[in-house]
């Protein structure tokens, strides 16, 4: 009986060892993955709201007359400069690289519009910028569907 006990004992011991040193370990990784989790949420929420604003933005540039100064200065993206690591961490491939085409394309046409301040709006900038303004919609919505559980 007594060598049953000691057996049970070191048993126990060995356990008790086992749990302190993988738990810390577990525990960690459970709190990065929420931590992850809720940067992701946070990062697409703030870049999809930034993808409303730059459609909006876009779509009052196409519809005026004239390249105003005031709104090709609203065309930058901070939100996506700020984010842009942790989605890339947790989207899919394809939206990451669509996303990263959409802002390219945005921040190219700011700079090609950032020249022709004040000049009049050509038809084939307004078919330009009436394209921009479906795709960058678009990528909006989508990234708003997206759940962090996909990524």
């Amino acid at each position: 009986m007594g060598d049953w006990s000691v057996l049970a004992t070191a048993a126990v011991g060995i356990v008790g060892i086992a749990a302190a040193f993988f738990a810390p370990t577990w525990s960690e990784r459970a709190i990065g993955r929420r931590q992850r989790e809720r940067d992701f949420r946070v990062a697409k929420r703030l870049v999809a709201h930034e993808l409303a604003r730059l459609e909006a933005h876009l779509h009052v540039l196409s519809q005026s007359g004239v390249i105003e100064p005031e709104i090709v200065g609203l065309l930058e993206s901070p939100e996506w400069d700020a984010h842009k690591t942790t989605l890339a961490l947790s989207l899919p491939g394809e939206v990451w690289r669509a996303l990263g085409h959409i802002y390219a394309t945005v921040e190219g046409l700011r700079t090609v519009l950032a020249l022709g301040r004040g000049e009049p709006v050509s038809d084939g900038q307004r078919n330009i910028l009436a394209a921009v303004v479906k795709l960058v919609g678009g990528a909006s919505g989508a990234l708003e569907r997206i759940k962090a559980e996909q990524a």
